[in-house]
């Protein structure tokens, strides 16, 4: 080997050294960034919690771009539903003026959820859907497992008429709908229920608990706050409630056996 491959073979030596020094370089500048970005995660890990578990969005049926996100617009109020981490306080605000569909069954899966206007003028609808099969017409609404909460302020709500007027309605004809066991917590302030066909906002039957709070609501047609009561039982508070039109807070039940209200 020559004198000239010897200063080569240097000269590489020497540009490998010096990659490998900026390769080590770089990759403590990355850890080290790394390293402040999970301590400030941590640090403020309180805040990163708070956040992710309270989900407050705006429901635009309209809306053109929805973000779909936290602090953002759904069109669809299911949607959001779906989108907040599960045992989180989901807050709902719906534009004025405004019909919002339930057009399928809705697992709430923990989650407390708050509805409630956004913007003047008239209260925002929710419509409730329903759809029918051979046998039986089934309403769409808000399914729990017993851990749950539903609370609306300012809101209207309609019920469905059937898909199939010849057929009954089944269990399912509740807003908040049947299940034979668990808790279904329902709160309505400054709300307004229109329906028929003995349709409810929530069911009590085989070992289910319903806990109903009425608040300046009136409740048009014939339909019932807890239905079903041969079985179970509810506690229904009310204040300012208005029934027309056929309706009622029980169907069927015991007082001091299955329900007990003011």
């Amino acid at each position: 080997m020559g004198i000239e491959d010897i200063n080569q073979a240097a000269v590489a030596m020497n540009e490998l050294t010096a990659r490998m020094n900026n390769f080590f370089g770089e990759a403590d500048d990355q850890i080290a960034q790394s390293q402040a970005a999970y301590a400030a995660l941590a640090a403020n890990l309180k805040n990163v919690v708070k956040n992710e578990m309270n989900f407050s969005v705006e429901i635009d049926p309209d809306a053109v771009n929805p973000s779909e996100v936290t602090g953002g617009v759904f069109t669809n109020i299911g949607d959001a539903i779906d989108a907040a981490p599960r045992g989180s306080l989901v807050t709902l605000n719906l534009l004025a003026e405004k019909e919002h569909i339930v057009d399928r069954g809705i697992s709430l899966l923990g989650r407390q959820v708050y509805f409630k206007q956004k913007g003047a003028g008239d209260r925002p609808t929710i419509k409730i859907g329903a759809i029918s099969d051979a046998n039986f017409n089934h309403m769409r609404g808000f399914d729990t497992i017993g851990s749950e909460s539903i609370t609306m302020h300012n809101i209207n709500i309609e019920f469905p008429e059937k898909v199939d007027p010849a057929l009954p309605w089944s269990s399912l004809r509740s807003v908040i709908r049947y299940t034979s066991l668990g808790m279904r917590t329902v709160s309505l302030n400054s709300c307004n229920i229109v329906g028929q066909e003995n349709l409810c906002i929530t069911s009590s039957v085989g070992a289910g608990i319903s806990l109903v709070s009425l608040n300046n609501v009136i409740m048009d047609g014939a339909i019932f706050a807890v239905s079903s009561m041969s079985s179970g039982v509810a506690l229904i508070s009310k204040l300012s409630l208005t029934l027309q039109n056929g309706a009622a807070l029980n169907e069927g039940g015991t007082l001091g056996t299955n329900y007990l209200m003011n």
